[in-house]
């Protein structure tokens, strides 16, 4: 039986990099192609569906939108069914007492939206999202664990049933149900964090909750990514050399360095390693490949 694969980017602490990261691995396992010294080659590529679950819906601006500005005029919107919400069973009924939400196990799956192709055909038709809803994935911070498993098996069977070969899932930065519900649905979980106090902080409480979901998710797997490094620092050095006594081969000996490159990258919606090819944003680019594809390959993910 076909057994797609599920990567959820998860911690409990904003600010790391979740999305970016999620985003990348989508872009990674999709693309048949990438530039390389001013070359373009040609490698096997993965179909992906990303599903935010992240009311600030980062990841579905970055995927679908891309134009901001026509996002929060209200020109691009979904109806709660039609977004991720729909595996939390979100709907509106209506009452003798009025209007309130629901929480229908039976709603069907959403169906999941083509991702415009970035420079050309590269991925073209390779990624699928399902957008977030901010209102109605809000909402869910009121249910309870036992659903969060329900939830969780809903994902799994999007999984068993849907046409791609991986499912990303975005979280949010904080431990509620969403993330709860990737972690006990994933597969594989890439925790990104940066060599500063309060994210060590949020590393060892989020540690602490992954020890609880493998009780009832043993199979799931996790690797650390250190992202948004400041290579200049003798402090974030010994941070980071500090952080691989603790963790060892769950941590990536490469890095993701704190980069304006990046940051255009975001801006601009599209992979860090799509556009020049030279100077500085072109190693910045080299780094974060070379970081993801050592993340997946602890999960013997062939994704160079």
């Amino acid at each position: 039986m076909k057994h797609t694969k599920i990567i959820a980017t998860a911690i409990q602490k904003g600010g790391v990099g979740k999305t970016f990261i999620a985003t990348h691995v989508a872009y990674l396992l999709a693309e048949d192609n990438y530039p390389y010294q001013s070359q373009t080659v040609k490698r096997p590529s993965h179909s992906v569906t990303f599903i935010d679950f992240d009311p600030q819906c980062n990841g579905t601006l970055s995927l679908l939108v891309r134009n901001k500005d026509a996002y929060y005029s209200g020109e691009f919107s979904w109806e709660p069914a039609q977004t991720s919400a729909a595996f939390f069973g979100w709907t509106m009924v209506q009452d003798q007492h009025g209007s309130h939400i629901d929480w229908d196990m039976s709603l069907p799956f959403p169906k999941a939206i083509d991702v415009p192709p970035v420079f050309g055909t590269y991925y073209d038709g390779r990624i699928k999202c399902i957008p977030a809803h901010k209102d109605a994935l809000a909402e869910t911070d009121s249910l309870d664990l036992e659903l969060s498993l329900k939830v969780a098996e809903r994902i799994r069977q999007y999984a068993l049933e849907c046409d791609s070969d991986y499912v990303v899932l975005d979280c949010s930065p904080q431990l509620g149900i969403r993330q709860l519900v990737a972690m006990f649905a994933a597969d594989y979980i890439i925790t990104p964090i940066n060599a500063e106090l309060y994210s060590e902080i949020g590393l060892a409480e989020f540690l602490d909750t992954y020890d609880s979901i493998r009780s009832s998710n043993p199979q799931c797997e996790l690797v650390v990514v250190p992202n948004r490094i400041d290579f200049k620092t003798k402090a974030t050095q010994s941070k980071l050399e500090s952080l691989r006594e603790q963790l060892g081969d769950f941590m990536t000996k490469n890095c993701i360095p704190n980069s304006g490159s990046i940051t255009n990258a975001i801006d601009a919606s599209r992979p860090v390693w799509r556009k020049p090819p030279g100077g500085n944003d072109a190693a910045v680019a080299s780094k974060v490949r070379k970081t993801l594809s050592e993340a997946l390959a602890k999960f013997d993910i062939d994704a160079k």
